[in-house]
């Protein structure tokens, strides 16, 4: 479908939306977050977040929002699909954090009411920035009932229990603020892989586990600068998913996007700047149903579809 949307979301306070997720057992059921951006700096500002129960026909309104779960992210269980979970993010500057914790927010409800999950003593380096578009900090396992928590600390989290507590995986992604990774750094689930993650980490690279972090991690080849990723459809002579990946194969090369057919093995330049625009690349998604087809988030200029004609 290549129509804009007819009318806003919920009503016309809806608005900068920041993350959107589907549960993998329900992709029918959709959660939205944003955030009052234009007065982002104002007592009067309040929290947006909406949920779908029909693949995004009609939405409903969050309810028992605090103010201060502006923007971020958020994450639908792939076993509970009332599970949600929301990491708000910063307005005023990258360190706001460290004075200002807002926490990680999970709804048992479908989006009525909202608690407290507490990280690892209260660990708030997750999202820093709300304009830091690129950055996803926090995944659904698309097959099990997990939650995945990536700080740019060096820190992995793990939840088994539906967002109720948090557990420091033994081992991490390199996701630290000196290689951008508070910026580009994200953390996705393989679409059918259960435990199975893969994380950029802007110039450390790109990563992935088989078994969330219980073993150490393993540097993807061919990667030297990963921005962001997204997993689509097997090309029709694969078995694995198709990668796209926003990066560079070596650290002196352009910025370009490289789709990988063999999970990872080889990767294929399939675009230098999208549309040669001068212009930054926020998201990346891809299609789970037809191969070849990518969808590119341009920084203020909508978004580029794009489909390999061979396949």
């Amino acid at each position: 479908d290549d129509r804009y949307p007819e009318s806003p979301l919920v009503d016309d306070r809806f608005a900068s939306g920041s993350g959107i997720d589907f549960s993998g057992g329900s992709p029918e059921v959709l959660a939205w977050v944003g955030a009052e951006s234009n007065i982002a700096l104002s007592p009067e500002r309040e929290a947006r977040g909406a949920t779908s129960s029909d693949g995004g026909a009609t939405w409903q309104e969050m309810t028992g929002l605090a103010q201060e779960m502006f923007g971020g992210e958020v994450a639908v269980s792939a076993t509970d699909a009332g599970t949600i979970v929301w990491v708000p993010t910063y307005y005023a500057n990258p360190y706001e954090f460290l004075t200002k914790p807002v926490g990680v927010s999970v709804s048992h409800d479908g989006g009525t009411s909202w608690e407290r999950s507490t990280v690892d003593g209260d660990v708030h380096s997750f999202h820093r920035l709300f304009w830091w578009f690129t950055r996803r900090a926090l995944a659904a396992d698309r097959v099990n009932g997990n939650f995945y928590l990536m700080s740019d600390e060096e820190r992995f989290y793990v939840s088994r229990d539906g967002a109720r507590t948090w557990q420091l995986a033994p081992h991490t992604p390199p996701c630290t603020e000196t290689s951008d990774c508070h910026v580009f750094g994200q953390v996705q689930a393989h679409p059918t892989q259960a435990d199975e993650l893969w994380a950029s980490t802007g110039r450390g690279g790109l990563y992935r586990t088989s078994d969330a972090g219980a073993t150490s991690w393993t540097n993807v080849p061919g990667i030297a600068e990963a921005r962001a990723f997204a997993f689509g459809a097997p090309a029709p002579d694969s078995v694995y998913h198709t990668i796209f990946v926003l990066g560079r194969p070596m650290a002196e090369a352009p910025l370009v996007i490289m789709r990988s057919t063999d999970d990872g093995k080889s990767w294929t330049v399939i675009s230098e700047h999208p549309y040669d625009l001068a212009i930054g690349v926020n998201a990346l998604a891809a299609d789970y149903d037809r191969p070849g087809r990518i969808y590119v988030g341009l920084a203020g200029g909508g978004v580029v579809v794009g489909d390999d004609p061979a396949w």
